[in-house]
């Protein structure tokens, strides 16, 4: 890399990077000066730094509320949607659809851009033990519902899996080789990355992995560098840490996390490269997030045990609150600088945040059209004011 970027003027090498992910150019700093000069200078990062406002899903309760954020945190009402009492645990995002429980235990898929919902034929007649997770193939293009029955009789570990393509086969296929595993749902941390399915089982410093293309499962370990916890001594205060997993520019990241008070240390973040050999890079460590006079705040819970990361236009994105505001945490992983937006206009107290995708795509031939009148539906901007 080095010496290729000896035949490229700093101006059009810059045209090449700035076009870049934003973990691509981490990795090509760390093998060329030149690349690593371009990449520091001010106005490469001000033009790396995506443009505002930025579109985001907000969910309060039982509201899936659009807004636009500008610059300065003001957020402008776009849509809105209220869910027939959906249960918000197993609420799933991808690619601008949403997936959902409803009421009465019904799995639907919902596209916000659209205003459409689907119901999904149920697999069993009692469907309370039913856990389920919803992704994109990357191969077949094409959105995958993967389900499990996971219950009391079972000791609570996965059995049963069945997986659905929304496609014009509009079946449910069981999968004959799944693994054995417990929790895979509600109590692990889960995310949707590359066409893969991540569940987070830290306990066993373990990642099971599911692959919508070949629709089969995989055990990642955690990258070596993390260190195995020292045995417990008489009157000796160890070091409490936690993981965290995120989908950043589509790749799974593990996040190494501390948190004392209101104090909150990235202790590592990596980027998994290899799902078969449990290759990882290590993109950045022990970084504070200025947390001066705010709170951590996820679904459900203020001051939780780890931080809710996601990402939001190449940065990192941590949610948190006061007693008056809602705040939007943002780390620009290239200048290795926070931004922290006080969002104005956005009654939250019990919230979750998703990165909110434009698709047009039609759900009509995928299940039965639940129509209007069944459901709470959808306001536009128009009904309401910002």
């Amino acid at each position: 890399m080095s010496s290729s970027a000896q035949h490229f003027s700093g101006d059009l090498m810059s045209e090449i990077l700035v076009r870049l992910p934003v973990t691509s150019i981490c990795r090509f700093r760390c093998v060329s000066m030149g690349v690593l000069k371009i990449t520091q200078e001010e106005g490469f990062l001000n033009r790396n730094r995506k443009k505002m406002p930025i579109l985001l899903d907000i969910v309060n309760r039982e509201v899936l509320t659009v807004f636009a954020i500008d610059e300065n945190g003001l957020a402008t009402f776009q849509k809105s949607f209220a869910f027939d009492e959906p249960q918000l645990w197993d609420l799933r995002h991808c690619r601008g659809l949403i997936a959902y429980y409803s009421d009465n235990f019904e799995l639907r898929v919902c596209n916000v851009t659209s205003e459409q919902i689907v119901a999904l034929p149920a697999i069993h007649s009692n469907m309370k033990n039913e856990r389920f997770e919803f992704g994109f193939d990357l191969l077949s293009q094409k959105y995958k519902v993967l389900v499990w029955i996971e219950g009391e009789t079972s000791n609570y570990c996965a059995s049963e899996f069945f997986i659905r393509t929304l496609d014009e086969s509009n079946r449910w296929r069981r999968l004959s080789f799944t693994p054995r595993v417990t929790l895979l749902s509600r109590r692990s941390l889960v995310c949707s990355a590359k066409g893969t399915l991540f569940w987070l089982i830290s306990g066993e410093k373990i990642i099971i992995s599911f692959s919508l293309a070949d629709e089969t499962f995989r055990t990642i370990e955690f990258p070596k560098e993390v260190p195995e916890e020292l045995p417990e001594l008489p009157g000796v205060i160890q070091e409490v840490f936690s993981y965290t997993v995120f989908d950043f520019e589509g790749q799974l990241c593990l996040v190494k996390q501390k948190i004392n008070g209101h104090q909150l240390v990235m202790l590592k973040l990596w980027i998994l490269k290899h799902i078969v050999t449990s290759h990882w890079e290590l993109i950045i460590e022990n970084i504070c997030v200025p947390l001066e006079g705010i709170r951590l705040r996820k679904m459900g819970e203020l001051n939780p045990q780890y931080a809710d990361f996601s990402e939001i236009n190449g940065e990192v994105m941590i949610a948190a609150s006061d007693e008056d505001n809602e705040y939007l945490i943002l780390f620009n992983i290239l200048s290795r600088s926070f931004t922290r937006l006080r969002v104005c206009g956005v009654d939250c107290r019990l919230f979750a945040i998703k990165f909110h995708m434009i698709n047009n795509m039609s759900l009509r031939e995928f299940g039965a059209v639940v129509e209007s009148s069944v459901i709470a539906g959808f306001q536009r901007a128009s009904l309401r004011d910002p």
